[in-house]
């Protein structure tokens, strides 16, 4: 296809609005393969979205630049009240209050009428011991702090941008109105019971399309007793179905700082009301549907609707630590292809006070979207919220067993679960603002909520779950079915016995299974961290597009309290320089042989502003031993022939989260369960335990069931 062919489809495209049209051009290989049209494209369908999407269309209020009126300042300051009174008063600064979540830490706004010479004679007149001389020009207010010995930090803070993880898809179904509940659309919920697709060609078996939450239900595990907190635009607790589950405890308003978490009453502000409702809509109501953890509490920060920094979504991450079990947080930085952020300096003190502090000290469980940047070849791995070893990290899976596409390449995801993906897919019900229902949720915004709910019946069952003995209870109990090991050809065993997938985790979340083994779970070991740095490390650069191999070694900090031999999570903290930064692709081996890529290519991201001790994170490693030589794969992936493209790898840190020993579960191998009997009904059988017709098998067993369907099955998994 011609560049003219291109431009011409495109645009007919963006002419007639016609989804199915963008989906299909999405699911050819011309976009991967024509790199001089990736910022063309890119911004056509980014022209495409704005004209078509409510939310897109009034997105702009979010990636406002910075106001310099609202000049807002955070100051940790020792002394408590007096001296944080006086250290405003002396900056000509006006003091807020105390930042929410942090005993130190106050907010000050800074005052422009106060001039640099005006506070140069305050300090002058001062009665305080700065312990140094005043400096002639005091240019800002954070220069001015730093002579102050009762000051430790001081942090401007400014505009972020984020948004939150709708995908777009405009396809309606009818409701029907059949249902086990008296929730009227409880039968359009299919990610909850037993739903079936059996018609798709070379299935080995018929795909159960559902989380098994109702056989949760069964159990008799309804969530009670656990909070949620919806970090997002608020929610609309005067809802129906959101009102008798609604905590007040676990909600506030950040935009406004007040307590009232209700958002504004329109399309754009319905993200985190939607979100709520698939955690905790109640049954039996007579409205709406049916939420995963249908007798949990659940709360609301409004925090998207508004002026956002640093401070705020500290104050977020932090909210009520003694009292929320999960936060559930469907939105991150722009999925772009080119925008790289993390958390500033307070968010990531929240997210580590979070961990240790939270739940008396079990740790409030962060669980992150991964994000929707798929179509434009984005990764999580240039965003440092999903990718946050805080973070319990999930993607989404079509209702046909597929991957979305705008699925991210994303090695930190631990699961999945399900939500939309192309227009002939279900879509997701849920509350809507106004009382209100609607089945057009989407993106992994969707897929975050149930992972949550999940995570809350699990809580219900065991209320003594570490934040980190959830991560492992997912790992230990995803599925990733025969059916989706048929339909995604990426999958991969590491070598200790985990199936891994670049954007699915480790498979799909199976609601009974990481119940069943939370009852009867026992802690996992103190997590360690050991850190290895390469002082002698020297730049390697790799010019003119070719690529380059580094080899590093680690005895995983034997000899030291922070050893580890059983591996969690691997980052690879480093410094980059490139000429275009979305031309590097890394790819990160283990000693025991598991290749991960920590880095995807990102085709429009053409800054030359590269990687500055930039964290790369991967769980794909997850249960090997890290002793013995690891190798990082740099690959240039210019396709600009007329271009010099180089690449320098500046500095290195292999930072492994793990254990000294193995968590007491693995003392057996990681088994794979493959479903012989999905449905009793159809396959006339009697009325039998279900665990009759779902046997265990290892791989190996696993495998050679597949070959004789599917002989590509052994390539495919790449051993």
């Amino acid at each position: 296809m011609g560049i003219w062919q291109h431009i011409l489809y495109i645009t007919i495209s963006l002419l007639i609005l016609n989804d199915i049209c963008w989906s299909q051009y999405l699911r050819n290989d011309y976009y991967e393969n024509d790199a001089p049209l990736n910022e063309l494209l890119t911004e056509i369908i980014e022209l495409n979205t704005r004209l078509t999407d409510p939310y897109w269309q009034k997105s702009s209020a979010m990636e406002t630049t910075y106001n310099e009126e609202d000049d807002e300042w955070v100051v940790e300051i020792d002394g408590g009240l007096e001296e944080a009174q006086w250290v405003a008063s002396l900056t000509g600064c006006q003091l807020l209050g105390k930042m929410k979540g942090f005993n130190h830490m106050y907010v000050m706004r800074y005052s422009k009428e106060a001039s640099p010479g005006t506070l140069r004679s305050l300090l002058k007149r001062s009665k305080r011991d700065t312990n140094e001389k005043v400096p002639n020009e005091i240019k800002s207010l954070s220069e001015l702090v730093k002579e102050l010995k009762q000051v430790k930090f001081a942090e401007h803070q400014q505009h972020l941008a984020r948004r939150k993880r709708f995908a777009i898809n405009k396809q309606f179904s009818n409701l029907n109105r059949v249902s086990t509940f008296n929730d009227p659309y409880f039968a359009e919920q299919w990610q909850l019971h037993e739903s079936v697709i059996s018609n798709y060609p070379n299935d080995i078996l018929p795909l159960r399309v559902d989380h098994h939450i109702s056989d949760v239900w069964q159990m008799g595990y309804t969530g009670k007793g656990v909070v949620v907190t919806i970090i997002d635009d608020g929610i609309d607790y005067t809802h129906d179905d959101l009102r008798p589950n609604y905590d007040p405890l676990a909600s506030y308003d950040l935009n406004d700082d007040d307590e009232d978490p209700m958002p504004s009453l329109d399309e754009v502000n319905s993200h985190g009301t939607r979100c709520a409702g698939e955690v905790a809509m109640a049954a039996n109501n007579s409205r709406c549907g049916v939420g995963v953890a249908y007798n949990a509490k659940i709360g609301g920060i409004r925090l998207l609707d508004g002026k956002l920094n640093d401070r705020m979504e500290a104050e977020a991450f932090t909210f009520a630590l003694g009292h929320v079990d999960i936060m559930s947080i469907s939105w991150g930085p722009k999925d772009d292809g080119k925008t790289i952020e993390k958390p500033g300096r307070l968010s990531q003190m929240a997210l580590e006070k979070g961990i240790k502090e939270g739940r008396n000290g079990l740790g409030t469980i962060y669980v992150w979207a991964s994000g929707n940047g798929g179509m434009v070849g984005d990764s999580c791995a240039t965003d440092g919220y999903a990718s946050s070893p805080y973070s319990f990290t999930v993607s989404a899976i079509a209702s046909g067993g597929t991957v979305p596409w705008y699925a991210e390449h994303c090695a930190s995801t631990l699961v999945s679960t399900y939500s939309t993906g192309y227009l002939d897919h279900k879509l997701v019900l849920t509350t809507n603002p106004g009382n209100t229902c609607t089945h057009n949720h989407t993106g992994t915004s969707a897929a975050t909520p149930i992972a949550v709910g999940i995570i809350a019946l699990a809580l219900e069952a065991n209320p003594k779950l570490t934040w980190r003995d959830i991560q492992h209870l997912a790992v230990w109990t995803a599925d990733p079915t025969p059916s989706l090991l048929q339909r995604n050809k990426e999958w991969q065993m590491n070598r200790a016995g985990f199936l891994y997938h670049p954007k699915l985790g480790f498979g799909l979340m199976n609601a009974l299974k990481f119940v069943q083994t939370a009852e009867k779970w026992k802690t996992v070991p103190q997590q360690q961290i050991c850190v290895t740095e390469y002082g002698n490390y020297k730049t390697k650069s790799f010019l003119n597009s070719t690529d380059g191999v580094i080899k590093f070694e680690t005895d995983g900090c034997n000899n030291d309290s922070n050893y580890v031999t059983f591996i969690e999570r691997v980052q690879l903290i480093t410094s980059i320089k490139s000429d275009f930064r979305g031309h590097v692709s890394l790819w990160l081996e283990s000693p025991e042989g598991t290749k991960s890529q920590i880095l995807p290519s990102r085709p429009v991201d053409l800054t030359d502003e590269g990687f500055q001790e930039w964290p790369l994170s991967t769980v794909h490693m997850w249960g090997e031993n890290p002793k013995g030589v690891w190798t990082l794969y740099i690959q240039n992936a210019n396709q600009w022939e007329m271009l010099s493209s180089s690449i320098h790898i500046e500095s290195i840190k292999l930072v492994l989260y793990g254990t000294r020993e193995a968590p007491e579960h693995y003392s057996e191998p990681r088994e794979y369960g493959l479903a012989l009997g999905f449905l009793e009904k159809e396959q006339n059988l009697d009325k039998e335990p279900m665990e009759k017709f779902d046997r265990k098998y290892s791989f190996e067993e696993m495998l050679e069931r597949l070959n004789s369907a599917n002989s590509n099955i052994r390539n495919t998994l790449g051993i």
